[in-house]
């Protein structure tokens, strides 16, 4: 999880010069990366906030892990009923590969927000 977060950071360090991102993340390991990316892009003096789809008693066991430590910084940690700054960069966090089926509940309610408002997206899909 560390790898992939630190390879989609740099990823996007090369793409954006933006400062404002807005991280939105599931409750699998897809969302246990958003979470390092938050961390990392946090830590090089950007203003990111993350909003989840679910508690986090929910997520996966390595994405606690990756929720702990992102806790432990200065990073607003939101519901995804809570505003988004449309001049944010958005990252998708929500769904790996390993999602079958049309998107339900909560992860319903992210994508219906995300793709709302006019902004730009960065989707994580590590494989």
């Amino acid at each position: 999880m560390e790898n992939a977060g630190k390879s989609i950071f740099d990823a996007i360090k090369v793409d954006f010069t933006d400062k404002k991102f807005a991280v939105f993340c599931g409750k699998g390991n897809n969302g246990g990366d958003g979470f390092v990316v938050a961390r990392l892009l946090n830590a090089d003096g950007c203003d990111v906030k993350v909003y989840l789809t679910h508690c986090e008693t929910e997520f996966s066991e390595t994405a606690k892990i990756a929720f702990e430590k992102l806790k432990k910084e200065n990073v607003e940690i939101l519901q995804i009923t809570d505003e988004v700054d449309e001049d944010a960069v958005i990252i998708d966090a929500l769904l790996g590969i390993s999602v079958s089926g049309a998107p339900t509940g909560n992860i319903k309610v992210a994508i219906d927000k995300i793709t709302s408002i006019e902004i730009t997206l960065f989707f994580i899909d590590v494989i």
